[in-house]
């Protein structure tokens, strides 16, 4: 969802977040959920190159082993573990940078300055409300 949000004019996104989002601050909201997404990709990043640590352990062990049909067979699937891995680490990488992007464009509009502004009037008038 995000990359093609990425890639389109200004106007065309902020027609997507406003059709997207029915909530009071709609360019807020999207800028959290760009924030929350980043940081789950970061998770799955971290995630993903443990992953690869342990496979690359793996794969020493077994060449320090004698070579048999069956090291052969687990030294191919770890090879290709670790590619697929890599492969999938690079395109998080690349997507995490696309949605920073994004993220900074919605900063710059207006309307998400808009939004924070009444969000933190409206946050502040309810504290005023609840102290009477």
């Amino acid at each position: 969802m995000y990359q093609s949000d990425a890639k389109i004019s200004d106007w065309d996104l902020k027609a997507i977040i406003l059709d997207n989002n029915q909530d009071p601050y709609p360019f807020m909201t999207y800028y959290t959920s760009l924030t929350k997404t980043i940081w789950n990709l970061h998770n799955h990043v971290s995630n993903i190159t443990k992953q690869l640590i342990i496979i690359d352990t793996h794969k020493k062990k077994l060449l320090i082993n004698h070579r048999s049909e069956k090291t052969v067979y687990l030294t191919e699937m770890l090879i290709h573990l670790e590619t697929e891995g890599k492969l999938l680490q690079q395109y998080t990488i690349r997507t995490i940078t696309l949605m920073v992007i994004l993220k900074n464009r919605i900063k710059l509009f207006k309307e998400y300055n808009d939004d924070c502004r009444n969000w933190a009037q409206t946050k502040h008038n309810k504290k005023i409300e609840e102290t009477k």
